[in-house]
């Protein structure tokens, strides 16, 4: 588990287990089909639409309160 504290707000963010493991990913550049591509590995069981669909939003989680930027 992993708390982010953005330094002009002081607003603190949770990351849950999915959520650290998409920050520990985030880490080096890598394209939205790349993340797709780890986290179907990952979860192989799990519907690719679904995956697709979690993971979108939990980086829109991420952008939107700009925890991460995209170059």
């Amino acid at each position: 588990e992993i708390f982010l504290v953005d330094p002009d707000t002081q607003e603190v963010f949770y990351l849950d287990e999915a959520g650290t493991a998409l920050w520990r990913l985030i880490e080096a550049p890598q394209s939205f089909d790349e993340f797709l591509a780890v986290y179907s590995a990952a979860f192989p069981d799990i519907d690719p639409g679904r995956i697709e669909t979690d993971l979108k939003e939990s980086l829109d989680k991420l952008l939107e309160p700009g925890l991460v930027v995209v170059f």
